[in-house]
């Protein structure tokens, strides 16, 4: 939803202010528009198309609540809960969800977060190893025998680069000790 004001940016403030004549409107502005003064200074277009737009959705006929074919729940049911009952449901509450994650996510539809807590502690090679073992296998069921080796050989040269010990110090000579020295009697 764009800013009330400019007109330009996405709303991040959405408030319910009161009109002259008593009625409610909601209002919605950007952070940078919030930032320059308060609600009140919105100008009376922008209010006029606010209230016209809230008495639209109270003007829409009530209806039978739509529901999911599959699991049978309601969006009023899913905003009580708080949980879907099926994944279909994605689907069939798009509308009504999309800004629901808008607002979860600041703005974005996508979710873009952490990785799963069970490869956090993965090495990047160990990613790669992952990866390249999933495609080593589906080259050779897809008889793409060339690929498969070249994958075959980057899998061994990273398990190898793992393997390896770090370098060691070559080893001093010893000198003899007195013991071991040639003592003539």
């Amino acid at each position: 939803m764009t800013c009330q004001r400019c007109q330009k940016r996405e709303a991040i403030r959405h408030e319910s202010v009161r009109a002259e004549d008593g009625s409610w409107a909601e209002v919605h502005l950007c952070e940078h528009c919030v930032e320059k003064g308060d609600v009140g200074s919105l100008t009376q277009a922008s209010l006029v198309q606010a209230l016209i737009e809230s008495a639209a959705q109270l003007a829409r006929p009530a209806g039978p609540a739509r529901a999911c074919p599959k699991c049978g729940i309601t969006y009023a049911e899913f905003r009580a809960r708080g949980r879907l009952g099926c994944p279909h449901d994605y689907e069939v509450f798009l509308a009504e969800m999309l800004p629901l994650v808008e607002r979860i996510h600041q703005g974005g539809a996508q979710h873009v977060g952490k990785s799963p807590a069970s490869t956090e502690d993965r090495s990047e090679s160990d990613r790669e190893l992952i990866e390249l073992r999933r495609s080593l296998s589906e080259a050779v069921q897809g008889e793409r025998y060339e690929e498969a080796a070249r994958i075959r050989d980057r899998v061994r040269t990273i398990e190898e680069g793992a393997a390896k010990p770090p370098a060691a110090k070559p080893a001093k000579p010893e000198k003899p000790g007195p013991e071991k020295r040639g003592r003539k009697k």
